[in-house]
């Protein structure tokens, strides 16, 4: 996702607003108090909401604001993602990484983690998934020794 930057108590205190206001627009149109979930889409619709605050965050900025709170002025805003020409290399070498971290592993176990590993990757932001790959293939040589000792041994791994 990128480095966090640290706002101002004012930007902190201007997103409260926004979100009470919502809150206020929802109450008068439907006669009721939005729950957090129809806050957070009422948000989500707000593209300079949306793009200053991480999803995360807001939840805990929109449940301040039902409940009148005041929220503490330490909220993170993200760089925006990469383009895809700039994910692409990240995307490669963590594909690269667990190409070779699968190396390690007995043949017949291979498929299963390969599967389970892609699975996560593509969950991720290109440069988690890259951590995440080379955190993989960090420990990939014990796994592997682990899961041939079962085998040996006819037990599992655990």
């Amino acid at each position: 996702m990128g480095t966090p930057q640290q706002l101002s108590a004012r930007v902190v205190a201007r997103v409260g607003e926004s979100v009470r206001v919502k809150i206020d627009e929802f109450a008068i149109a439907h006669g009721r108090k939005p729950t957090v979930d129809e806050v957070m889409e009422l948000v989500a619709q707000d593209p300079v909401l949306k793009a200053l605050v991480p999803r995360l965050t807001m939840k805990n900025v929109v449940e301040a604001a039902l409940h009148g709170r005041t929220l503490n002025p330490t909220i993170y805003v993200f760089k925006p993602s990469p383009s895809p020409a700039q994910a692409a290399p990240q995307q490669r070498a963590a594909e690269r990484k667990l190409a070779v971290a699968l190396r390690f592993l007995p043949a017949g176990e291979r498929e299963h983690y390969q599967a389970e590993w892609s699975g996560e990757m593509q969950a991720m932001e290109p440069a988690a998934a890259a951590q995440f790959a080379a955190n993989v293939l960090l420990h990939a040589p014990l796994s592997g020794m682990s899961l041939r000792f079962a085998k040996l041994f006819k037990r599992s791994a655990t």
